[in-house]
């Protein structure tokens, strides 16, 4: 709407001038409706990912303090199995390896014997397979002296 007087124009100053004041206004308000959504926009998008970023790090929270009590209160009181079977629980939910949740949580709820008689079969294990070939050697030894005893006896 143009707001120009002309001569044979019968409005008045005062009408022309609220003609100009209302366009003027009316473009205002146009302008700060388009400036008012685009940042309604930006501020739902840096909401949108600040949310997805606070849910994660929550998750991850809760997870690593289900763990810690879990290790800490539950695993200790409860037998071999029923530590492997919380501890498993308790890595899934964290996102981690089940099978060694399970073991972890198998040796948490042991006792001290069982603990023991695992650590002396595992160093047991180890030296025999470092040892072996050596009790191979000796064994040969032994038989091949033992043929040598047998055979002379015979003559």
């Amino acid at each position: 709407m143009t707001a120009t007087m002309t001569a044979d124009d019968t409005r008045g100053p005062v009408a022309v001038a609220g003609e100009i004041a209302s366009t003027a206004f009316e473009m205002l308000v146009s302008k700060l409706s388009s400036k008012v959504g685009d940042l309604t926009d930006k501020l739902e998008s840096v909401a949108e990912h600040k949310i997805e970023d606070t849910t994660g790090d929550l998750a991850e929270t809760v997870g690593e303090t289900v763990s810690e009590v879990v290790d800490e209160k539950v695993l200790p009181e409860t037998g071999a199995t029923a530590g492997a079977a919380v501890g498993a629980g308790t890595a899934a939910i964290s996102g981690r390896n089940p099978l060694w949740g399970a073991l972890k949580g198998a040796w948490s709820g042991s006792s001290g014997k069982a603990k023991a008689a695992i650590v002396a079969t595992v160093v047991l294990l180890v030296l025999l397979l470092v040892l072996s070939p050596v009790l191979l050697l000796v064994l040969g030894i032994v038989v091949l002296i033992g043929a040598i005893i047998v055979k002379t006896q015979r003559d």
